[in-house]
């Protein structure tokens, strides 16, 4: 844990966002191949070195339950994703939108590219790369059902296929890029919270004028405060849990709506001041 703090700590102070987009690049290829790999080899293990399609087939046939997006209400998990609802419903329309289009560290890149023509495109890319997250991440996972049935934690099931699965090469490269996904949204987050708080608090509420050199030295304390307080509170906090994704989920649901509002507000309605805006943040 501060291991990972400290890495991410060393290139978003010296390299800021620039550092945290190059590390995207090289760590969104090995990690589509890498998650790639386990699928095709997961698969291909399932069936006896038959073929992936039969290996999916017999996924298939054992485990018909996995494969369902609509849950029936004697589904353990219809608490968190209830049935159709979940799709006709706001539910998960509220998160998407408030994530995908109006979050922090994922609309600040988009604001660094260099014209809004490059900003479309990388926002069209990643849209094209999220429809590869079935086959990269959610097979592995029903695999890991079949391959490994006993795991303390639902966690532990995609470590556990790249470790018993991937060729020692292969395992290294997806690993590290695993690590960089890692350190990377934690520098995204830590740059946004000095973006943050630095132009839109600190600058704002300064009675004299704050020179940009002084400006960044406030922005570098605030990466290392912020980073410290998630050193102390990540243990504590999330280390009880089966699932910290789905924990993640549960907590960003309650205030997202809130977000989505603000954002939604702000673009379609000029009567929207920032009093109103700030009232809709905290309430929320």
């Amino acid at each position: 844990l501060i291991l990972l703090a400290l890495l991410s700590l060393a290139y978003s102070l010296s390299g800021g966002l620039k550092a945290v987009a190059m590390t995207d690049i090289v760590q969104v290829v090995l990690l589509i191949f890498g998650g790639l790999a386990v699928s095709y080899i997961a698969l291909n293990t399932i069936s006896d070195n038959s073929g992936v399609l039969s290996g999916l087939t017999i996924v298939y046939q054992e485990l018909p339950e996995k494969f369902d997006m609509i849950l029936s209400p004697d589904n353990p998990s219809y608490e968190n994703l209830p049935g159709i609802w979940i799709l006709l419903g706001a539910g998960v329309w509220i998160g998407h939108f408030a994530y995908w289009g109006f979050n922090q560290y994922i609309t600040q890149r988009a604001l660094g590219a260099k014209s809004i023509k490059e900003a479309q495109k990388g926002v069209m890319f990643a849209a094209y790369l999220k429809l590869l997250m079935p086959l990269v991440i959610v097979l592995p996972g029903i695999c890991a059902a079949i391959l490994f049935p006993v795991l303390e934690k639902s966690d532990q099931a995609y470590p556990t296929m790249m470790m018993y699965l991937l060729p020692n090469g292969l395992l290294g490269l997806t690993f590290a890029a695993l690590i960089a996904a890692i350190v990377s949204s934690l520098a995204s987050m830590t740059n946004s919270i000095s973006t943050i708080f630095t132009m839109d608090i600190y600058r704002k509420f300064s009675k004299n004028h704050v020179s940009e050199s002084k400006l960044i030295s406030i922005g570098r304390n605030t990466v290392i405060f912020s980073l410290l307080i998630a050193v102390i509170v990540a243990k504590p906090l999330l280390g009880s849990f089966d699932s910290i994704f789905q924990y993640i989920q549960n907590f960003t649901g309650l205030f997202t709506p809130g977000i989505l509002v603000i954002f939604l507000v702000a673009l379609f309605w000029n009567k929207a001041t920032t009093l109103s805006t700030l009232v809709a943040a905290i309430s929320s």
